[in-house]
């Protein structure tokens, strides 16, 4: 990426990106972002800066730190915000990372197992997901699973599923 930038440089753009994690590893992808500005000496803007999940918006502060003190050392950074609290997304950001691990094949892959479907469903009724304003419901094949426990997580009850595994 920093030589791909490089490129970018010579022709005075942009390196525009939606960073690679909006979740845990926030913080480890703003620093790639800038990372990637301040070896190659692009002008860097990321896009819709924002974290998700309340338990990763204690990030934020650090995150407007990092970009701080990136301008204080001569970056050209910018970045923009949704002005809004609701937002649209697609599906699989709402992922687990284990689900989507390895890229979109593997990822497609484990959503067609049903108990893996089965799993990050149980994993879901036990967030608040009011906040996301959505609404989950069993599909009949996860209700037929759903009464097998032994099957879908050997050693495992379904009330245990309260916290991701």
């Amino acid at each position: 990426m920093i030589e791909l930038a490089k490129t970018v440089k010579k022709f005075n753009g942009i390196y525009t990106t939606h960073i690679r994690n909006e979740q845990d590893k926030f913080l480890e992808a703003i620093e790639e972002a800038i990372k990637i500005a301040e070896e190659s000496g692009v002008k860097l803007h990321i896009s819709h800066l924002k974290v998700m999940g309340e338990e990763n918006w204690k990030l934020m502060d650090s995150a407007l730190e990092m970009i701080s003190q990136a301008f204080e050392r001569g970056v050209d950074i910018t970045f923009d915000i949704f002005p809004y609290t609701n937002t649209g997304t697609v599906l699989y950001t709402l992922l687990s990372q284990w689900v989507s691990a390895g890229g979109k094949t593997m990822m497609l892959k484990r959503l067609k197992d049903p108990s893996i479907r089965l799993r990050l469903f149980l994993i879901w009724k036990s967030l608040d997901l009011t906040i996301l304003r959505l609404k989950l419901r069993y599909l009949p094949s996860i209700k037929r699973l759903a009464k097998n426990q032994s099957w879908i997580l050997p050693g495992h009850r379904r009330s245990q599923l309260k916290k991701p595994l």
